[in-house]
């Protein structure tokens, strides 16, 4: 379905392949794209035969374990007309689905209760073949993250970087597949610059303008510090931070921006080190 390949990896079909260094990779931007497409193009055909399903709102999402079940089979206002409300509360139970079942399947049933539509046939097979397979897809990249998990957890630096805040099984991965080993880096700041986190000042000819951020650095690794800077804030020192920084007159983008690159530097001191995250010492500056 999606293949990608780069220095780091190939993902493909049926493989992950990791390289020689062993580094940890996380499943990257194009099995969340491609989770993405086919949501929509399962919502396309819902809403040409079914709109009554997708407005009445019942699942949070078209991608949840019992919503992709339902459609598979019971693709067709008729079809699911064939079932009772408490048949309906079996079924979901089977799939675990525990929020107000009974009341869910008084809802599911009103969008079946709409006349005849020829087309129903032909596209409620469509659905239910996209459900199935966004079903298959949801459990494929369940599995590759919990592999990808625990090939990061195996790494000796795995327990410092989730140490810090915000360094959680999603970016953690992503910022040791994309860093390597530390020693990379000869100072923090570098590894700020190659994270694309220290202002660039803008120029041409004889005109200067304002600092922003370039886009000639790594953008994974500085969308992984941006997770784990906006993640963090949960924290009291990243928010006295952030605050301190707004205080000063800067955007949230700014905030989120200047204290992703604090925290890079103190995680660079962490792995320089080899010593976990102290909280007593959070954020110095902060």
């Amino acid at each position: 379905m999606y293949r990608r390949q780069t220095g780091r990896m190939v993902l493909g079909k049926d493989c992950l392949r990791l390289p020689a260094t062993g580094r940890p990779v996380s499943v990257g931007a194009g099995w969340a794209q491609a989770r993405s497409d086919v949501i929509n193009w399962l919502r396309f055909l819902l809403g040409q035969y079914w709109p009554e399903f997708l407005a009445a709102g019942s699942f949070a999402a078209l991608d949840g374990d019992a919503v992709t079940a339902l459609l598979v089979a019971f693709p067709t206002p008729s079809a699911l007309r064939t079932q009772t409300p408490d048949e309906l509360v079996d079924f979901l139970a089977h799939q675990r689905y525990r929020r107000r079942p009974l009341e869910r399947a008084q809802q599911l049933l009103a969008t079946a209760r709409v006349g005849v539509r020829p087309q129903a046939t032909v596209y409620g097979r469509l659905v239910a073949e996209v459900a199935g397979e966004l079903a298959a897809l949801k459990r494929r990249i369940n599995t590759l993250d919990a592999e990808i998990r625990d090939r990061f957890l195996s790494r000796p630096e795995a327990s410092i970087v989730l140490s810090l805040p915000g360094m959680s099984h999603r970016p953690g991965p992503r910022f040791l597949a994309e860093v390597g080993t530390i020693e990379r880096f000869g100072s923090p700041d570098a590894l700020a610059a190659y994270a694309g986190l220290t202002p660039t000042l803008w120029q041409s000819g004889r005109s200067s303008g304002a600092h922003f951020l370039s886009r000639r650095c790594n953008l994974h690794l500085r969308q992984a510090l941006w997770s784990a800077a906006l993640g963090s804030l949960k924290t009291p020192a990243s928010r006295r931070f952030y605050d301190r920084k707004r205080a000063e007159g800067k955007s949230h983008h700014q905030a989120i921006i200047a204290l992703a690159r604090t925290k890079l530097r103190v995680l660079w001191a962490m792995l320089k080190a080899g010593t976990l995250f102290m909280p007593d010492r959070a954020l110095a500056a902060a």
